[in-house]
């Protein structure tokens, strides 16, 4: 039933009590015969004057319940960008207004991240499934070649081996990155921080990616501060850290070229690390994204250069862990390359910190 009807049926049930109790009082003697007509011709015409009343007064209000029950259906029907007039109407009707258009930005918001959360989804299994398979595959056809007896020479069967435990090293360190990952984003990775001196992190890094360095001829330019403090921080993350960003700087620069390793102190309470090559930059586009699993950008940055797409993923959750943010960025200069940075807090020795 209609409200407009509801509201009439209301009305005139409320005008049969008067008149019913006008004629009770009729029969009991309290009213006569001229007092009960006048009272009576009183109470219908106040009836139907205040019929008319509610229907007029209720024309508006249904006419703002329907926009409300149209703007619901649509986006009932995901059409998030629907529009409803929220200052029409009596107050209660424009306060509910307000509310569901409120309600479908929110829902706009959070279809919107469903959706960017499965397609994350399928490209997680389906680089999951590629970095698997190639190992595996290639495993499988060596182990099969041994097996059919297709190599006799020592030297070539030599080969094969060295290629199988490559390849199976290769399908390890990836299962370990995505634990590593896994527990990262799941908050279960301790972090384990002492007071420590991050240029002599930095010099372990550099030390042991020193024969890779050589391998393409790179120049190393370091300029790190005399006046650095102390920071409290996990020295395994944070070379972690460095060596993945050292290791992606190596991968794109051009043979013979420099790579810039930085340290400056942002603020009294930050300090930032940067890592600068000659490579081929990341776009833009690229730039927010490329700290995602398994994310690379094209056409320069892709599985065919080496490295499992985690590296990266892995330094921004161990930056996080620190407090630190990450990041990349362009060149200051006008030549091409990318600028990988990030920043660890300086830390009040002091304070207990509990890591």
């Amino acid at each position: 039933m209609k409200l407009s009807v509801q509201l009439l049926v209301i009305n005139l049930l409320s005008v049969a009590l008067l008149i019913g109790a006008l004629m009770i009082g009729y029969w009991k003697m309290l009213l006569t015969l001229n007092q009960t007509w006048m009272l009576t011709e009183i109470a219908i015409g106040a009836g139907v004057v205040s019929s008319i009343a509610f229907g007029l007064m209720t024309i508006p209000l249904t006419r703002s319940i329907r926009r409300l029950v149209l703007f619901s259906d649509r986006v009932a029907h995901l059409a998030f960008d629907a529009q409803v007039n929220t200052e029409r109407g009596p107050a209660e009707v424009r306060h509910l207004a307000r509310s569901l258009y409120t309600m479908s930005h929110r829902l706009s918001e959070s279809f919107a991240q469903l959706e960017g959360m499965e397609r994350t989804r399928r490209e997680l299994i389906a680089n999951i499934s590629h970095d698997l398979r190639t190992p595996l595959a290639a495993i499988q056809s060596y182990v099969e070649a041994l097996e059919d007896g297709v190599v006799d020479e020592k030297v070539e069967m030599d080969r094969y081996l060295r290629t199988i435990h490559n390849e199976t090293r290769r399908l390890s360190r990836l299962i370990d990155d995505l634990f590593e990952l896994s527990k990262l984003e799941a908050g279960h990775q301790s972090l384990g921080a002492v007071p420590c001196h991050l240029e002599q992190v930095l010099a372990e890094v550099l030390d042991s990616h020193q024969l890779l360095l050589n391998e393409k001829r790179l120049t190393m330019v370091v300029d790190i501060p005399d006046n650095l403090p102390v920071l409290i921080l996990s020295p395994e993350k944070i070379y972690r850290v460095v060596a993945n960003l050292l290791l992606n700087a190596i991968r794109y620069s051009p043979e013979g070229g420099a790579i810039e390793l930085g340290v400056t102190l942002e603020s009294a309470d930050l300090v930032q690390v940067s890592l600068a090559d000659h490579g081929p930059g990341v776009h833009p586009s690229d730039q927010v994204r490329l700290f995602e699993r398994f994310y690379r950008s094209d056409p320069s940055r892709t599985r065919h250069t080496g490295g499992s797409g985690l590296g990266l993923a892995i330094a921004r959750g161990l930056v996080q862990l620190h407090g630190g943010e990450i990041g990349v960025k362009g060149r200051s200069d006008a030549s091409s390359g990318a600028v990988f940075w990030f920043t660890l807090p300086i830390l009040d020795q002091n304070v207990p910190q509990l890591f």
